[in-house]
């Protein structure tokens, strides 16, 4: 378990949970979900600070995204929880555009993967959805598919982007 922080960020799209650690936001849990008791360890007084810079630019930027002011993030990501072909699919999917989508299959030549299942694996274990846009990867047939955060959650966000499905 990654040590940091945990900050509650308030959007139009309700109040999200978001583990910060001095690398970057860490975790960030959809509205309706609580962290998880235990995690997240205390962090060293020394960066604690870090950790504060890194979530307020997470507490800018998730709402103004939902109001459709920004389309991008800049706030740093920690990925070290994930394997690392799950990181090279999230930091892969870092680079889906605004407003674009990709296939599971795209994404997996992407990666050089043969598994279109394996990156939908990967996705499901996003920790940091929306800031690493796994809602940007569907179905071959330009379905929706699944999602961590729902597919209401999805499609909220597509629609936002101005992506129709």
């Amino acid at each position: 378990m990654n040590k940091g922080i945990w900050k509650k960020i308030k959007t139009s799209a309700g109040t999200f949970h978001a583990l910060i650690t001095p690398a970057g936001l860490a975790r960030l849990l959809f509205p309706g979900s609580k962290p998880e008791t235990g995690a997240g360890e205390k962090l060293d007084p020394s960066e604690t600070g870090k950790a504060e810079a890194i979530a307020a630019i997470l507490e800018k930027e998730l709402p103004l995204y939902f109001e459709g002011k920004i389309n991008s993030f800049t706030v740093p990501v920690d990925l070290t929880a994930g394997t690392p072909f799950r990181r090279k699919v999230w930091n892969r999917m870092k680079k889906i555009p605004h407003s674009k989508v990709m296939t599971y299959g795209e994404l997996a030549k992407a990666v050089d993967c043969a598994s279109a299942r394996a990156i939908g694996q990967a996705c499901g274990a996003n920790p940091v959805p929306i800031v690493v846009p796994c809602h940007r990867v569907v179905a071959s047939d330009g379905k929706i598919g699944g999602w961590s955060g729902g597919k209401g959650m999805k499609e909220k966000l597509l629609h936002l982007e101005g992506v129709e499905i």
